[in-house]
């Protein structure tokens, strides 16, 4: 297993290598831009399944807070605690552990925007590029 495999220099090659000789079952995980690069997508065609994680719905995050919406008796019950959690979600957005632990939820989130916006993004912008 590969963990943040996109911090590796060349482990496109090294894992197709392994999965040309079947010398073993690889599994690559990541959450960079840089594992959906062309370069990544040629290597491995045809031998990858990708599984996108994806922030929570408002309906799971009502869900996972135990709040039913099931009919029309529960909505209007349950009003004033659907207000409170649409608005955290529109501060907050719909990270599991963002929404699950709001006592480390500025600290998620601070990790969040520099692991996304400034190393994932901003290095494939200035990739080859000096500061």
């Amino acid at each position: 297993m590969l963990d943040e495999a996109q911090e590796i220099e060349g482990w496109e090659r090294f894992v197709r290598g392994l999965e040309e000789r079947r010398e073993a079952k690889i599994i690559v995980t990541g959450s960079s831009a840089k594992l959906l690069s062309s370069e990544f997508t040629t290597l491995l065609s045809g031998r990858r399944v990708e599984v996108r994680v994806t922030p929570l719905s408002f309906r799971k995050i009502l869900k996972f807070k135990g709040i039913s919406v099931k009919g029309i008796v529960e909505l209007a019950e349950n009003i004033d605690k659907i207000k409170r959690e649409l608005v955290e979600m529109m501060n907050y957005g719909g990270f599991p552990d963002v929404v699950l632990n709001p006592e480390v939820r500025a600290e998620l989130i601070h990790s969040y925007f520099d692991t996304i916006i400034v190393k994932d993004i901003l290095g494939i912008i200035l990739k080859g590029r000096r500061i």
